[in-house]
């Protein structure tokens, strides 16, 4: 395909990222750039930069002709809603790209448990009552002269129906389904009866979905913690006293930080897509020893386990041991178990790999004020290890990990300073349409995504599962997000509800087979599982004989 054998570039094998260092009186800002074994400067050959640059361009401007071809006759037709804010912050204009594209929407599965059934009739009364408190419930995103808006619905609208599915199947479904963003509304609901555990015991599931644009983890976690609330009342008979939740000011969008940084913030984003153009025609690759998918269909595909509570108490036990977060360990068993996989798929054995992997960071940490405001608040920072398969490697990767994290978020403030012009990245979005269409790789920047929502107790309270009288308990809860034309090859999540460790992993069919998605959640579950019992992790079982002579 004369496409994907475009510029056969000679770069230098090195298994690092390029490294830009943007120094200021105050502090130093690093930037890593995911290069999959080469070095690519930021400066230097400019010829090599003119393609993609040029491709850059050409999907600003597909995306700019998508927008201007929005349903405009249906806007004019709706009832006048009353206009809230333009989108301006990254998360939003990175969000409102994936809308126009179908993508880069968070489905939660919730697991409900009652004495009493679980019905459409009491489900939709819920609904109802928390979207009419809940401001960003009521929003569509609509064109207003030459930028995108958040504009109230003039009717309120309810999307629940009953599904007869597995839940996973549900959330699989309604994670790509798309929306009609324009008129809105821009979340969903569906009600999956499940069978009874035994007499008095009525179960269902709640697949609950919500557009990037308006959300994030935290925000869905409040709206779920209302409904919960809600549907409890509707049990008993009663009202809920629901508070009202409106849709928080843009964080970050026009502060003197993120004004301050727009020229390292543009070299960020020129850099990214110059690391990631490049890759795309690379021949060698860390990830090189990896199955490649041929022309398939973009999609994320999500795979579940929940921990027992005795495994999660003996992991904590080792995380606080060694003075560590449930966060930074869980991100250096992800780089780990990325190690192994490559080495199960390669015919030598292999050496220290250079893994990035990018950290969802909940913005309101810089926002006190609006510590439970709501919207699309999660921006990424991003990380380089190089990570080796070794029991006596990981503690020493774990603490490089979170003092990493813990500089970047609190010393140099990196989502900050990244965060001024990042949007412009939405551009990839585009690009992996059109190169998963061709059956070209994918770009990436990154290899992982972690997202961590540590102790939903903070969120849900005590006994979220029941034993303090309520009837509808939360017995589990899975979150994923559809973020397969993004640039990292999957995404974990993790949170912990009722003393039990729930890890997904989110693989993207564009970026790794089945097969490899399959083989790298094992890894992951194992690695973690023998950390719970022996306290470090378990020998690597994927080493070819002879490789101590290699």
């Amino acid at each position: 395909m004369p496409f994907c054998a475009a510029g056969k570039y000679a770069f230098p094998p090195l298994s690092h990222a390029t490294m830009h260092a943007h120094k200021q009186a105050d502090a130093i800002t690093t930037y890593a750039f995911f290069s999959q074994g080469y070095v690519l400067p930021l400066l230097g050959h400019t010829s090599s930069a003119v393609i993609p640059l040029l491709v850059f361009a050409v999907a600003i401007l597909w995306m700019a002709l998508i927008i201007r071809r929005a349903p405009k006759k249906q806007q004019q037709e709706q009832e006048e809603g009353a206009w809230v804010r333009p989108l301006r912050n990254v998360p939003e204009m990175v969000s409102a790209v994936g809308l126009l594209f179908g993508t880069f929407n968070i489905t939660n599965v919730l697991w409900l448990t009652s004495p009493h059934p679980i019905t459409h009739h009491h489900v939709r009364l819920a609904l109802t009552q928390v979207a009419q408190k809940v401001e960003l419930m009521q929003l569509a995103v609509v064109w207003r002269r030459l930028w995108p808006w958040f504009r109230r619905m003039p009717h309120l609208e309810v999307d629940l129906e009953v599904e007869d599915e597995d839940p996973l199947e549900v959330c699989s479904r309604e994670l790509h389904a798309p929306y009609n963003w324009s008129k809105g509304p821009l979340w969903r609901a569906r009600l999956v009866p499940l069978t009874s555990s035994g007499p008095g015991q009525h179960r269902a599931a709640l697949v609950f979905s919500v557009h990037h644009v308006i959300s994030d983890g935290t925000t869905n976690l409040l709206i779920e913690k209302d409904l919960l609330q809600a549907l409890n009342a509707a049990a008993m008979g009663c009202s809920p006293n629901l508070p009202s939740r409106y849709l928080a000011p843009a964080l970050g969008s026009r502060s003197a930080a993120a004004s301050r940084y727009w020229l390292p913030s543009l070299g960020f984003v020129l850099a990214a897509i110059r690391a990631a153009f490049t890759t795309a025609f690379s021949a060698r690759s860390a990830l090189k020893h990896l199955p490649q998918p041929g022309a398939v269909r973009p999609l994320t595909k999500i795979l579940m386990h929940e921990f027992s509570a005795e495994e999660t108490r003996q992991l904590l036990a080792h995380f606080r041991a060694a003075g560590l977060r449930v966060h930074s360990c869980v991100t250096a068993v992800a780089g780990l178990a990325l190690h192994r996989t490559a080495q199960q798929f390669a015919s030598l054995r292999l050496g220290p790999m250079q893994v990035i992997q990018e950290q969802a960071v909940n913005m309101r940490r810089y926002h006190p004020q609006h510590s439970e405001g709501l919207g699309s608040m999660a921006f990424l920072t991003t990380q380089q290890h190089s990570v080796s398969d070794g029991s006596d490697t990981f503690w020493p990767l774990a603490h490089e990990i979170q003092d990493k994290l813990d500089r970047s978020l609190e010393v140099t403030c990196a989502p900050l300073r990244t965060g001024s012009m990042g949007w412009l990245c939405s551009a990839i979005i585009p690009m992996n349409l059109v190169l998963a269409r061709l059956g070209c790789t994918s770009f990436s920047y990154s290899h992982i995504c972690t997202s961590n929502m540590g102790d939903l107790r903070r969120i849900f309270g005590e006994n979220a599962g029941g034993g303090d009288g309520r009837p509808v308990q939360l017995s589990g809860l899975l979150r994923t997000a559809a973020c397969e034309l993004v640039g990292n090859l999957c995404s974990i999540n993790f949170q912990t509800l009722e003393g039990r460790l729930t890890l997904s992993l989110d693989y993207y069919t564009n970026k790794m087979t089945d097969e490899a998605g399959q083989t790298y959640f094992t890894q992951l579950i194992h690695v973690l599982t023998e950390l719970a019992v022996r306290g470090v992790p378990p020998p690597s079982t994927t080493h070819r004989p002879g490789d101590a002579n290699d």
